[in-house]
């Protein structure tokens, strides 16, 4: 699979997991010029969650999660404090959302860490 087609299907997988969990979908793929993107802002009862999506075909040696470097983790939080700041949110959570493709055992594994 590539990996534009993954990573649309894991953004669908996210938002289905999401709603399951309760979550109310509020946006997704906002966008900030030079900084990139957050994938999904939901909200649940009274908090904020700014989720960035991370997927993979499984393999031993990685996972999504893997992907998640401290650039990118800067990057993202640079993007929650302006949309936050911007639309004066103040009770938010970051988190990543690490989705892994088993394509040989037709399984997917979904993931969410809190406060990254």
């Amino acid at each position: 699979m590539k990996s534009k087609i993954i990573g649309k299907k894991a953004e669908l997988i996210a938002k289905n997991f999401l709603k399951k969990k309760g979550y109310k979908f509020i946006k997704s793929n906002w966008w900030l010029k030079k900084f990139g993107e957050i994938d999904i802002i939901a909200q649940k009862e009274e908090v904020f969650y700014f989720i960035e999506v991370k997927s993979l075909i499984k393999t031993k040696e990685f996972t999504p999660e893997n992907n998640y470097t401290n650039k990118k983790r800067k990057r993202f939080h640079q993007l929650v404090n302006f949309y936050s700041n911007k639309y004066k949110i103040d009770n938010f959570v970051c988190c990543l959302l690490a989705i892994s493709f088993d394509i040989l055992n037709k399984k997917i594994r979904i993931r969410m860490f809190k406060n990254v």
